[in-house]
């Protein structure tokens, strides 16, 4: 009898042992976390995560189906800010007005500006083209104002080229900041930036043999697109606003002389405008999202109807 008690407890000492084991691995693995990230938009979360994996805990300041141009952070989001080691910031409208009580908020948060590096555009606007319809308004000296305030162009993200340079900066952040996992960090960033080729020769084919190079939006989200694979935007808006009556019958003469036949639109701006204008060339409403997550997919969905539209 005692033989077996020996046997019990040797067995049990070794249960014990490994459930003490067990239980401080669970628990190592639920306090240990990935850097704690905050981007602007969701085209960022996904080139963060691209480079940072499981390495990396992202959150999104605008949500889906929210504006950049109008949205404003609510004291509620505002409360993940402290929790934040890095904020990747891209040039939002916001960012500038909130950064001063975002480092208040987290005066530790490291600001990492993804443009750096990058040679900015201007945006533009209807308005722009006027030498060829010749728009006058009596809003020319507000806007006038409004263009040399605000006068770059932040959709950097739409040009894959653009984003290798966002890219390693991202990489260069997070690798600095988690020096031990450098290489982990590196290996997905240059898998990264082979994808990133494979979608610039992709486009490039999808554009390769189409008849027109215009393509007429309601938001000028896609300049940096159209300046890489040689394309021109026509944008609706007037200085970030619908245009006027006036204003639209003048839009819809030059559309119909350019015979262009359908609209792009984001579902984050009012479609009323663009809705006037379809119905008077005859043309489509062709809705393409700037700010979907899933990048790469997104835009060879938008080059093809690009593509389509323009053969």
């Amino acid at each position: 009898m005692r033989k077996y008690f020996k046997i019990d407890l040797y067995f049990i000492v070794i249960i014990v042992t490994a459930l003490l084991i067990s239980c401080k691995e669970k628990s190592s693995n639920t306090e240990k976390r990935g850097i704690n990230v905050i981007v602007s938009i969701l085209p960022q979360k996904y080139f963060v995560k691209r480079i940072g994996g499981n390495m990396t805990d992202v959150s999104v300041i605008i949500r889906p189906g929210q504006s950049p141009s109008t949205y404003e952070p609510t004291p509620r989001e505002m409360t993940q800010i402290p929790e934040a080691e890095i904020f990747f910031k891209i040039g939002m409208p916001f960012e500038a007005a909130w950064e001063e009580k975002i480092r208040a908020a987290n005066p530790s948060l490291k600001i990492v500006d993804t443009r750096e590096g990058i040679k900015l555009r201007k945006s533009e606007s209807f308005n722009m083209i006027k030498e060829v319809i010749n728009i006058k308004n009596s809003r020319s000296k507000r806007i006038k104002s409004e263009r040399e305030r605000d006068s770059f162009d932040p959709h950097i993200w739409l040009d894959p080229m653009l984003v290798k340079k966002q890219a390693e900066t991202i990489f260069i952040a997070l690798a600095g900041f988690d020096q031990e996992n450098g290489a982990y960090y590196k290996k997905r960033y240059l898998d990264f930036i082979n994808d990133l080729d494979k979608l610039d020769i992709k486009i490039t084919e999808l554009l390769k043999n189409i008849r027109k190079r215009e393509i007429l939006v309601f938001h000028p989200s896609w300049g940096y697109y159209t300046d890489r694979y040689n394309l021109k935007q026509i944008p609706v808006e007037i200085e970030g606003k619908e245009p006027g009556q006036s204003e639209l019958s003048k839009i819809i003469d030059y559309v119909k002389k350019r015979n262009i036949r359908a609209i792009f639109i984001q579902k984050q701006f009012s479609t009323v405008a663009a809705r006037a204008i379809a119905d008077s060339i005859k043309g489509r409403i062709i809705a393409i999202d700037p700010l979907a997550e899933n990048y790469i997919e997104n835009m060879i969905s938008v080059t093809k109807k690009i593509a389509e539209v323009n053969r």
